[in-house]
This record gives structure tokens, C-alpha cells and sequence, in this order.
């Protein structure tokens, strides 16, 4: 068989080269081998998850893409893993992890390793240039958009054209990328320009962060993103049998608590209007309003009250909380290897601070211990708690040389222990700690009032008195 005709990207002298024959793996391999700065790349799978299948992988470089069937021709990908030549990709850990399952199902976290390694991802490069996200006025961080800004304003979207033909082959946007035929023009078009425009962003953003003299920052967040993405490869073990009992527990105890507060009058546990009233007329004193006036009944206010109502509630509505969020998609995501794996980007909003998902363990309840049994250590191996000691106030105590808060930590004290001291006195409750300590957190990050009575659980008046009492 001879070459298949390339298709024409459209972008700007550009070419994409589908694989479908002897001739083009013997030509992709050759290109691969061939001595270049970087090579872009970038996958299609059939969905987001961690255990999604690689449907396409493409790599090129400014000007040409190679786009392949893994599953048809696996030559072709593992000599892409064994040169040497850096890679560039764009949300690099999404892409590195579906290779690395793929090159070697039982060594993820050591192919996905070897990989990141030689890689640079675009988006911590455009975070680094510009960190706002595109609705505080920023580019954003996707492809699309830094493309259409920096490579070539006159880049067709690419995904709007995708999802066309989604619709006329009748498949919803969610399955498409599962089912579209893999030999699809449009398809394989798509994926060939993005590693094109990966590259081509590359080129940009690399300049502009050494003419910023960030190179310092890129190096620590691609370590950092290293580290992060091992630790989604790795995952964390989860204990199904006991996941499955708690969710049944949970369930019990959302429909025990939804049954008793219908009876007292409320059908509906997110219904702000139906809670307050049913407080209201149960005697229940509330002063707070939400920015349209209607009574505020959020999680703090119902637990500073003394009433079963507000009780129940709260049981409801945290037992379906744990229950969506936490519980059910820790069970759904252990279902193939008995192990969730989370997406950590590691550096997600404009102030540098990283984000799971998938599911967002970084916000189990720290009150609620069932949740957290979930997750256990693997066999011979035990679960180590450690956390850095006020951390954000010795940064603060540092940039701002404020004496008073050095001292207190050189002396080995506790800088929450002190405020409280000083605001209630040295006989201060755990309560007024929380207070004292929500202060000035609320202060370094910009609160007031309102945000510190509401998160310490205070009336105003309370909270104004501590902030005036810190200053």
C-alpha cells in the first residue's frame, strides 16, 4: 500500500498526516527519530475519566501532525516514548497519564514519570504569563482561546465543527468523542491542528516567560506538576466495603431526616424560604439576609440553632452532600482497580493554589470521620497526617517584618494562642480561637465583617469587635 494523502489544517501551512498504512508508520517513525528541538503532543479519548481508552494520538510540530490509531499501531507509540526529544503539550497530565496507561498498564506511575519528565505544558506557561482566568478579564488557559490570541486569530473553532458533526451522526457531545468513526475527516482534522497549535503556542509563550524571567517559576511548577500528576497515577485505596455500607447509611439517614422535617412543615430541605419560615414560626430568632433579603438558613446559621428542625435539616442536607460529592464518587471511581485517581491540577487559580477533582478529596469533612475511612493504605503501609504550622501567617510575618508575629514564632509559640490572648484574654475558649484566628485570616485575604461572622459563626457585632480589638 502506498502513503495516505495528507489533509490541509486549517491553520496557516500546515499539514496533518494520518496513519493508516506500513508506508505511513514506516514514514511517522522516521519523523519521530529525526533530531528536532520539541515535538507537541496530544490524545483523544473516550472520555475524561482516569480509566478512559486513547482513541487517537497526535504529534507534529509547527507545520505537521501525525495522527494515529494506538490501538492499530502501537509501534508507532512506544518509539514516540523511547526517543529523547522533549515533548510539549497542553494540560500535559491529562494526556501523559492516558499515554502511560496505555504504554504499560501495570507501571502507570513509572511510565507517566519518564514522560513528564521530558515534557512542558503550555498551560503553565500561559499561567505564568498571564494567571487571570478569561472572566477576571485574563486570556484563560485553554487551547482554543490562547491559540486564537497568540498563534492565529484566524483559526477556525475546531470544536464547534466537532460538535456539528456529533449532532448530524445523532450522538450527544458527551459520547461523541467515544463514538465518532475513528477515520472521521473532520476527527482526525481536529485532533491534528491542536497538536499543531500546542506547538505553535509553545514557540510564543516560551519567550515571552524568559523575557519576563520567570524560567525559575516554570522549572518549580513543572516539578511540582510531576510530583502531582505521579500521585494521580498512583491513587489512593479505597475500602469498597465499607464505602458501600456508609452509602447506604447515608441514604438512611437523608430519608429519616427529610420524612421528620415534612412532617414539621418543610418539603423541601434546599427550599431557603420554606426552612426559614418553619424556623420563624418554631420560635427561631434569624438576623441575617442574603443579598436578595430573604433570611439566611446556611449551614452556619442552622448550627448556632437550638432547635430539631434546624438539626434534621442539617443531617439531610449533609448526608446528601456526602453522599453526591464524596462517598458515591469514590465507589464509581474504584469500581475498575479499587482506587481513585484524581486530577490535581497543580496550578489552577490565578493565585497559584492547586485544585482536585474527580473526586475533590482536598475538601473532605474534617468533622466527619466516616468520610475519610474511605480511605485506607495499602497493605504494609500506614497513612501519615501532616500539615505545615500556620504556614500562611509565617509568609505573612515574613514579607511584612512584623516583629510582634516573628517573635512569637522564633519563641516556638502559637500565633492563634497569642491573638486570642490578646483580643479575650489569657482564660480565652476554643471558640474564641476560632475567632481570633478567623480575624486575621479574614484580614491578610481581604474579609469583613459579614464574611468573619458568618464563617466563625458570630453576629456582626461580634465580628466588629474582634477586628477593631485586633487592628
Amino acid at each position: 500500500m502506498s502513503r495516505t494523502p495528507p489533509l490541509m489544517a486549517p491553520i496557516d501551512k500546515a499539514s496533518i498526516r494520518p496513519v493508516r498504512t506500513h508506508e505511513d508508520v514506516d514514514a511517522a517513525i522516521t519523523w519521530i527519530e529525526t533530531a528536532r528541538p520539541s515535538m507537541s503532543v496530544d490524545t483523544e479519548t473516550t472520555g475524561l475519566d482516569y480509566h478512559a481508552e486513547v482513541r487517537l494520538v497526535q504529534f507534529g510540530d509547527h507545520q505537521v501532525a501525525w495522527v494515529v490509531d494506538p490501538h492499530r499501531w502501537p509501534e508507532v507509540i512506544h518509539r514516540l516514548a523511547a526517543v529523547s526529544t522533549p515533548l510539549v503539550a497542553h494540560n500535559a497530565p491529562f494526556d501523559m497519564l492516558h499515554l502511560a496507561r496505555f504504554l504499560d498498564a501495570a507501571n502507570v506511575v513509572g511510565e507517566v514519570a519518564a514522560l513528564m519528565e521530558r515534557t512542558t505544558d503550555t498551560a503553565i506557561l500561559s499561567h505564568l504569563v498571564d494567571p487571570r482566568d478569561s472572566r477576571d478579564g485574563g486570556i484563560g488557559h485553554g487551547l482554543k482561546n490562547l491559540a486564537h490570541h497568540y498563534v492565529d486569530p484566524a483559526a477556525p473553532d475546531s470544536d464547534a465543527e466537532l460538535k456539528a458533526v456529533f449532532k448530524a451522526l445523532g450522538f450527544k457531545v458527551g459520547e461523541g468523542y467515544a463514538k465518532v468513526p475513528i477515520n472521521h475527516e473532520t476527527f482526525v482534522t481536529y485532533a491534528g491542528t491542536d497538536a499543531i497549535l500546542t506547538a505553535r503556542l509553545h514557540e510564543v509563550l516560551t519567550k515571552m516567560v524568559a523575557d519576563l524571567g520567570l524560567e525559575h517559576l516554570s522549572g518549580f511548577e513543572h516539578r511540582t506538576q510531576r510530583i502531582t500528576t505521579a500521585m494521580t497515577a498512583r491513587g489512593f485505596k479505597v475500602d469498597r466495603a465499607y464505602a458501600h455500607e456508609l452509602s447506604e447509611e447515608l441514604a438512611f439517614d437523608q430519608q429519616v431526616a427529610e420524612e421528620w422535617v415534612a412532617a414539621n412543615g418543610v418539603t423541601n430541605v434546599n427550599s431557603t424560604k420554606q426552612v426559614a419560615d418553619a424556623l420563624v414560626a418554631r420560635g427561631a430568632v434569624l438576623t441575617e439576609t442574603t443579598p436578595s433579603g430573604a433570611l439566611k438558613v446556611d449551614k452556619t446559621v442552622l448550627a448556632g440553632i437550638d432547635d430539631e428542625l434546624a438539626n434534621q435539616v442539617l443531617v439531610a442536607k449533609n448526608s446528601s452532600k456526602f453522599l453526591s460529592s464524596y462517598v458515591d464518587p469514590m465507589i464509581e471511581a474504584a469500581h475498575i482497580d479499587g482506587r481513585v485517581h484524581c486530577r490535581i491540577k497543580s496550578l489552577a487559580a490565578r493565585t497559584g493554589r492547586q485544585a482536585i477533582s474527580q473526586p475533590p478529596l482536598q475538601q473532605l469533612p474534617s468533622g466527619d470521620h466516616r468520610i475519610r475511612s474511605c480511605l485506607v493504605s495499602d497493605d504494609g503501609m500506614a497513612l501519615v497526617a501532616a500539615d505545615f504550622s500556620q504556614v500562611e501567617f509565617r509568609v505573612l510575618a515574613a514579607l511584612a517584618n512584623e516583629q510582634a508575629m516573628i517573635d512569637t514564632f522564633t519563641a516556638g509559640g502559637d500565633l492563634h494562642d497569642v491573638t486570642a490572648a490578646r483580643l479575650f484574654g489569657e482564660r480565652f475558649t476554643p471558640a474564641q480561637r476560632r475567632l481570633a484566628k478567623g480575624v486575621g485570616f479574614g484580614l491578610i485575604y481581604g474579609g469583613g465583617t459579614s464574611t468573619l461572622a458568618r464563617q466563625a459563626g458570630v453576629s456582626d457585632g461580634e465580628a466588629r469587635f474582634a477586628i477593631e480589638k485586633f487592628l
